[in-house]
């Protein structure tokens, strides 16, 4: 076939058709397999696009969050742990917020629960400072916004205060009135 001439091959038509045949066969073995292939190839690449894509959203989404946090932790207050001689001042306070919020105090007294050992530094063998838990009974009267507001405040103070436990009864001389039972629990030094 090297030696035919282009005018030759035209021509013979059987020679032609056979040279179109083989043409034709070679790009329908071409669009089944290598081009099939990479349209598949395409096609999955589109996915896994698809699939950054949501991905990147997400993590977008979840560092604008984790910005959000640690900017809100500039915002947390640092409590402190008040020394053992302290304590009857924040027993003063908790009165004063409760008068500040009309309660009326029936009963107010605390009482130590145990000694907890923490360590100063964070290395074993070191300094030890005992803490010991405080625990503060209240029984109050009031009404349930008030008693509300009252435990917002106490908790929200500076030093290491938090409820412990809390029940409410109706005051059975007064509806709109409720005979409160707290438990405050603080940690102080000793």
């Amino acid at each position: 076939m090297a030696g035919l001439s282009l005018n030759e091959i035209f021509e013979d038509r059987n020679k032609l058709i056979a040279v179109l045949a083989a043409c034709a066969l070679l790009f329908a073995l071409d669009v089944a397999f290598v081009m099939k292939a990479q349209i598949n190839g395409i096609k999955q690449s589109g996915q896994k696009v698809i699939a950054l894509k949501k991905d990147l959203q997400k993590l977008n989404k979840d560092l604008a969050q984790m910005r959000q946090d640690a900017s809100n932790k500039k915002n947390v207050k640092i409590k402190k742990i008040i020394s053992e001689r302290e304590l009857p001042s924040l027993l003063q306070y908790v009165s004063s917020v409760a008068a500040e919020n009309s309660i009326k105090v029936m009963q107010i007294d605390s009482q130590k629960e145990g000694v907890k050992l923490a360590t100063r530094g964070g290395k074993s063998g070191s300094q030890q400072e005992g803490v010991v838990t405080v625990v503060i009974h209240l029984d109050l009267e009031s009404d349930y916004h008030t008693i509300a507001r009252f435990i917002s405040q106490v908790e929200n103070s500076d030093q290491v205060l938090y409820l412990d436990e809390l029940k409410i009864a109706r005051d059975v001389s007064d509806v709109m009135k409720q005979r409160v039972n707290l438990v405050l629990k603080t940690h102080v030094k000793k």
